[in-house]
């Protein structure tokens, strides 16, 4: 089970709300009072009036973004002497299929290079305090492009797109044909993702791996933070790096950021909703790199090998390897036990897995 926290802080209505519903599947914890996520400086609705008087409103609130980012106690000052905003109109003068960068459950507006922001499609924009995120706790994170700051329930983040180009892993979730979604796949995506240099998954697995080791929320301790691996459309990719958008999560059990649900990822889904469901043999080669670049980072972080390996298994089935998986478990064991050089131990599996 997976839980957010986006409304629910420890000594308040949200933690009876919680309790009351245990089963909910997923929650954000962007107003958590205990780390990672602290709300800071707020502001009543009445200053979100006027609007900005430059020639370039974009320009203006991401200027205004920068300086609250940088001086998130200074939130209400600022406000007060940059007193013609009118966050509404211009969140909403965003909301343009031009201006679209991502699209899903909730979709997301370029505002500059630097930001862009998330608009649920069920919910209507509402402007009201503004809070500087804070998550101290995944400072190490390196691919990782969090929110940085909430306006009303407008969240705001770290543009992972600027230019454009970047692509999602799968295919996006827009409503579209099941035979459109496969072309999409096969002709853009797994070409993207093969010609990806190795050192890119090497860094996302180091990712993983610091993620793996922040410590468990003391409400939670069976639970450990991970990574939205569920929904592919998550992870960008550009054509030489990888980069992980929207929340970090809480789920049940420990080292759960590793290689199956980096599996999930590359190989096994086409988005949210969709997964991966036939082996195509003009697909074996793109996909059989794909596994192995996985496999080689995840190893070369010494990230622990789940329980669960189902995923893992299906991979191999997919890449044109099945019933392989077993023998490369166990050469990763031997030279484990064998070979204390992490270098080495690559090299070794390299070899190995071509080998099959």
């Amino acid at each position: 089970m997976k839980i957010n926290f986006n409304s629910f802080t420890s000594n308040s209505k949200g933690a009876e709300l919680f309790r009351q519903k245990t089963n909910a599947k997923s929650t954000n914890f962007n107003a958590l009072q205990q780390n990672p996520c602290e709300r800071t400086n707020t502001l009543p609705p009445a200053y979100f009036h006027p609007s900005f008087q430059g020639k370039n409103p974009k320009n203006q609130l991401s200027k205004f973004l920068d300086y609250i980012i940088a001086n998130p106690n200074d939130i209400n000052g600022k406000l007060k002497k940059a007193k013609h905003i009118d966050f509404k109109r211009i969140f909403e003068s965003m909301i343009t299929p031009e201006n679209c960068i991502g699209k899903g459950h909730a979709d997301m507006y370029r505002i500059s290079d630097k930001y862009c922001f998330k608009k649920h499609r069920s919910l209507d924009l509402r402007v009201g305090d503004v809070n500087v995120i804070k998550k101290p706790l995944f400072n190490n994170l390196k691919k990782w492009y969090k929110a940085e700051v909430m306006i009303g329930n407008i969240t705001i983040f770290r543009n992972a797109n600027p230019d454009g180009k970047v692509i999602c892993a799968g295919v996006s979730n827009n409503p579209i044909l099941t035979s459109e979604m496969k072309r999409i796949y096969n002709e853009t995506y797994l070409p993207r993702c093969e010609n990806i240099p190795q050192e890119a998954f090497d860094d996302l697995a180091l990712d993983f791996k610091t993620l793996n080791k922040v410590q468990n929320h003391p409400d939670f301790p069976q639970k450990s933070y991970a990574f939205d691996t569920v929904n592919p459309n998550n992870f960008l990719l550009t054509s030489d790096s990888i980069r992980i958008v929207d929340d970090i999560e809480l789920e049940d059990g420990q080292n759960i950021n590793n290689l199956a649900s980096m599996l999930n990822v590359f190989l096994l889904k086409y988005n949210y909703h969709n997964k991966v469901g036939y082996a195509d043999e003009t697909l074996l080669e793109p996909r059989k790199k794909i596994l192995k670049k996985c496999l080689l980072a995840c190893e070369k972080a010494e990230i622990p090998l789940p329980e669960d390996q189902s995923n893992i298994k299906f991979s191999f089935s997919l890449a044109g390897l099945p019933n392989k998986w077993q023998l490369i478990e166990k050469k990763i064991n031997e030279l484990q036990g064998e070979i204390p050089n992490i270098e080495k131990r690559i090299t070794l599996l390299d070899e190995y897995f071509d080998s099959l």
